[in-house]
């Protein structure tokens, strides 16, 4: 674990992953942070807070794309 003080207020979050890591870094930073985006191929079941769900699998190209359009203060990989 790796502690992380950040004011999130007015930032965005980009998450990469839509399993269950994915869904529990979405829900504890939507209570932090005014956006959530979470970008994968498939969705687990699982509740992903107020985050939006993008169905998408970005190559390691388009990763940079990604992070232009969300413009995020934090980049998780999960």
């Amino acid at each position: 674990m790796i502690p992380l003080l950040h004011d999130f207020h007015g930032a965005s979050v980009l998450v990469v992953g839509g399993g269950a890591v994915g869904a529990r870094k979405a829900r504890r930073f939507a209570a932090e942070a005014d956006r959530v985006v979470v970008v994968s191929p498939a969705f687990g079941d699982r509740e992903f807070g107020d985050a939006d769900r993008i169905r998408a699998a970005p190559d390691p190209d388009g990763a940079a794309d990604w992070v232009a359009r969300v413009d995020p203060a934090l980049v998780v990989a999960a």
